[in-house]
């Protein structure tokens, strides 16, 4: 709703020969005119950073100086721009100034475009940033065109304008130990949103190996972003877990285990959740103790071992192993069929729901 004035605010100044009206500064007024300039940011002519923690005093029939300071370099500012003829350093009820402050304050944050995001975590042995198309190839995304001035991070969508961001990171780590890397993909994340004032849209997050323990964890860790992020989709190709993550048991030792890790753990509230593997690699071995007790392993690093997790909609893909290549083939076979399905899972939830607000998921 529009503020104005009961009497004239300011300091009349110098040359303002035009100007016969008595000033009156009331201080309710002071205070109606403080708050339009506080919600007007430094590059619109407003005091919305000078003003933010500062306490002013006002007392009826004299301006405070800063504010009549302020007024002025309102006037200033858009009179360079074209918008006022003559200037006094006084804002009259009903007039060109605060009217201008009314609009001005009224005015939302620019906006350029909502972008959807697709982040991906790669297990490796460092952390150095993927390229776009190590994220979701370009044959995928056929339709996206680059944005100008953005260079390949970011394409978008010729029909609707929707954005499109790619990021990513190599990870060597799982757990509290990749904070950094969650750090750096958050900071890539909001400075390319900011380059396009972009709100974000759907956010689909995928890893493979230990990436995608990190995608799991990543999607929760997100909302610390701010309340506008949060998954959309996520998915875990052949994620890594260890014998003490589950509570189902072997009941034969060797190749075959008999049995199928379920792993229980936070997996965030994703809308769509999709979980990849393999159990051709886990095998089972009697514990040091003995007592017939069994546990998972695997010839993996550290034994690691695949499964189920509640909550995703799970794939086994053993049926697509081939023989041979030992657990850490079996390991990277799963992940090289999955990949592919993923991107398509991905690609085509990007065309749906294009006049969604933004936010989804």
């Amino acid at each position: 709703m529009a503020v104005n004035v009961d009497g004239p605010v300011g300091i009349v100044q110098p040359g303002s020969w035009w100007r016969t009206q008595k000033v009156t500064n009331f201080s309710d007024d002071q205070r109606k005119v403080f708050d339009l300039l506080a919600k007007i940011p430094t590059d619109r002519g407003g005091k919305k950073e000078a003003f933010r923690d500062k306490v002013f005093v006002f007392v009826d029939g004299k301006c405070n100086p800063e504010l009549a300071k302020a007024i002025f370099e309102f006037q200033q500012f858009w009179k360079a721009k074209g918008f006022f003829k003559n200037i006094d350093g006084v804002v009259d009820p009903d007039m060109n100034t605060i009217k201008k402050l009314n609009e001005l304050a009224e005015e939302k944050p620019e906006i350029g475009v909502i972008a959807d995001i697709v982040i991906k975590f790669r297990g490796a042995d460092n952390e150095d940033p993927l390229t776009p198309e190590d994220v979701l190839p370009r044959s995928k995304i056929l339709a996206y065109q680059p944005m100008d001035g953005v260079g390949e991070d970011i394409r978008q969508h010729p029909f609707d304008g929707r954005a499109l961001i790619r990021v990513g990171r190599q990870t060597k780590t799982i757990g509290d130990e990749s904070f950094g890397v969650f750090t750096s993909v958050t900071a890539d994340l909001l400075k390319l949103l900011g380059s396009i004032k972009a709100l974000p849209g759907k956010i689909y997050i995928y890893g493979s190996s230990s990436g995608a323990r990190n995608a799991i964890d990543f999607s929760q860790r997100l909302r610390a972003a701010g309340p506008r992020f949060r998954a959309h989709f996520v998915a875990a190709l052949d994620a890594p877990f260890f014998d003490p993550d589950t509570e189902v048991k072997p009941t034969k030792e060797g190749r075959d285990p008999g049995a199928l890790p379920v792993f229980k753990i936070p997996t965030g509230p994703a809308l769509i959740k999709h979980n990849f593997f393999q159990t051709r690699g886990n095998h089972a071995k009697a514990t040091r103790l003995g007592l017939g007790r069994l546990a998972f392993t695997s010839n993996m690093f550290n034994e690691e071992i695949h499964g189920e997790i509640p909550g995703f909609t799970n794939h086994n893909v053993d049926d697509q192993m081939t023989q041979g290549g030992g657990d850490d083939g079996f390991h990277g076979q799963c992940i090289t069929q999955a990949e592919p399905v993923v991107h398509g899972q991905i690609a085509d939830d990007l065309l749906r729901g294009r006049n969604l607000r933004p936010n989804v998921g």
